[in-house]
Formats: C-alpha cells, structure tokens, sequence
C-alpha cells in the first residue's frame, strides 16, 4: 500500500522513519486525513498528511499543495516543514 511504499523508501533509503500521528483538534481539513512525522535520529523534518480515499465531492486529481512552509526561528531552530 501507499503508507508502507513511503515508510520503505524513507527508511531505507534515506535512514529516516515515517509514524503515524494524532493531528490535534481542528488540524485536519477532513476525518479520513491521515497526519505523519517524518524524524531522523534528533528531530521531527517533516510532517506530511495523506488524503489518497475518495468521498462525495472531492476531485479526483494528483495533487500536492504546500500548506506551511519552515521556518528559521531566531533562536536557530527551524520548526518543521509540513507537505
């Protein structure tokens, strides 16, 4: 399947895991969204959510949108990309 194709690839190739997460409150535009963490050894690089189910009224498309992008905070830490 889709999920486990991603954690392979991330994992072998790149030495990276890919978990599932609970999205907070409000964080998903529909319940079937599925919220992951992209992490190497230190720290969360990514978070990445999948919308691959059809349902009434969603176009069927291949899509990927940027919702937020990083961000270098003042301090040095960058907080992380979303996809």
């Amino acid at each position: 399947n889709l999920v486990k194709g991603v954690e392979l690839i991330l994992s072998r190739l790149l030495g990276l895991s890919f978990t599932q997460e609970e999205p907070e409150a409000g964080e998903l535009w529909h319940p079937s969204v599925q919220k992951y963490a992209i992490r190497d050894e230190k720290q969360i690089l990514g978070i990445l959510y999948l919308d691959p189910f059809q349902r009434p009224g969603k176009r069927i498309q291949s899509a990927q949108f940027t919702l937020q992008g990083s961000k270098l905070l003042d301090d040095g830490r960058q907080t992380p990309k979303t996809c």
